[in-house]
């Protein structure tokens, strides 16, 4: 059964209702990008200062798209031994 809640479709100017699918969005924000990510925003808000994630400025906001979050993992993926996450001090 379908959720009335869910718009899946759109109406366009000829009258005709069109199932679209749902997608993900291109571009999301520094918040939802540290969330993606499992880090704060301040590491981020760094990445971005520093060069290694692309991101947009729209208007006044910064928008990181998800195919450079993606591409961000890929390129830091780890092959090999495991490095333990804790600091030596």
């Amino acid at each position: 059964m379908s959720d009335p809640t869910r718009s899946d479709s759109a109406v366009h100017a000829n009258g005709l209702s069109v199932v679209t699918p749902r997608s993900k969005p291109l571009a999301v924000d520094v918040v939802e990008a540290a969330e993606m990510l499992r880090v704060s925003v301040k590491t981020v808000r760094r990445e971005i200062q520093s060069g290694n994630l692309p991101a947009l400025r729209i208007g006044r906001y910064l928008r990181v798209r998800v195919a450079a979050l993606e591409l961000y993992l890929r390129e830091r993926e780890l092959v090999g031994p495991v490095v333990s996450e804790e600091r030596s001090v």
